[in-house]
């Protein structure tokens, strides 16, 4: 479970579910390539001048990297990823715990692992989600 939640996350807790978060590239770049979102594409493949420029200029149209950290454990890093401040912000401060806990164990919500997931809950809402809370920034 926790490999898989390097990469995606639970379905409904996910930021882009969110509505702050999206991913981008550039179409241009692409040389009649498909669309490939990963690390290697974006360091060093035909993604990677246009992620430098994003780099150098995120902050100021209002976004960040919540995945840009390369990190051993928890999400791993998403240079295509990003999102936006102020909206993220004031969405992260109405989540909790407690209302993340309240949405999976709804009778509604019919996830595959729902019991492992609702016994590791802390550690998921702590790691893979307050974790990349744009107020920790």
């Amino acid at each position: 479970m926790f490999l898989i939640l390097n990469w995606s996350a639970i379905p409904g807790l996910s930021r882009h579910h969110w509505g702050t978060d999206l991913d981008v590239y550039d179409n241009n770049s692409n040389q009649g390539n498909a669309l490939n979102l990963t690390l290697q594409n974006y360091q060093k493949g035909y993604q990677k001048y246009f992620s430098k420029w994003l780099r150098e200029n995120i902050e100021q149209f209002g976004f960040y990297y919540p995945y840009y950290q390369d990190l051993t454990d928890g999400v791993q890093m998403e240079p295509w990823h990003i999102s936006h401040i102020k909206t993220a912000h004031n969405y992260e401060l109405s989540l909790s715990l407690n209302e993340v806990r309240n949405f999976l164990e709804s009778d509604n919500i019919h996830i595959l692992g729902k019991g492992e997931i609702l016994k590791n809950i802390k550690f998921i809402y702590e790691n893979y989600i307050e974790r990349y809370f744009s107020k920790r920034k």
